[in-house]
């Protein structure tokens, strides 16, 4: 799928630094993050328990998108 340059400049896309990362209780694959972006921080769920302990997070810069819409996970 491709979409316009109109479309990818709507695109809220931001390096946020990990400061929280904890297992999600009853889950084999979810953690849940919290992310500090300067001016804000944000928590999310990431789906990467099969490749990271959320201790191997703590600290790491990543790059987000901060303006996808919400979804039950």
């Amino acid at each position: 799928m491709e979409i316009s340059f109109k479309e990818f400049q709507k695109i809220d896309i931001r390096i946020g630094k990990i400061v929280e990362a904890n297992y999600v209780i009853g889950s084999k694959n979810l953690i849940k993050i919290l992310v500090d972006f300067g001016e804000i921080k944000k928590q999310a769920i990431s789906g990467l328990l099969k490749w990271y302990k959320p201790e191997d997070l703590l600290n790491k810069l990543c790059v987000f998108v901060l303006n996808i819409k919400s979804r039950k996970v």
